[in-house]
């Protein structure tokens, strides 16, 4: 389950480093030259990738410790 969680943060990354390389589209470009688009697509990347690493991390610990330990 972790490994599937895992993929989709990375998807949903992948997603939003895309629309990082598109840029922010006119009906987004705020008048004093900001992108709201382009940081909401930073936004997501950070995000996405902080994820797939506390799923990573709580896989990595799973595998470890012995569930009879708890």
């Amino acid at each position: 389950m972790s490994a599937v969680l895992i993929v989709v943060a990375l998807v949903g990354t992948a997603i939003s480093a895309h629309a990082v390389r598109r840029g922010a589209g006119a009906e987004w470009a705020d008048a004093q030259g900001g992108g709201p688009r382009t940081f909401m697509a930073w936004l997501g990347v950070g995000s996405g990738v902080l994820f797939a690493l506390a799923i990573a991390n709580q896989l990595a610990a799973s595998l470890m410790i012995s569930p009879c330990l708890r």
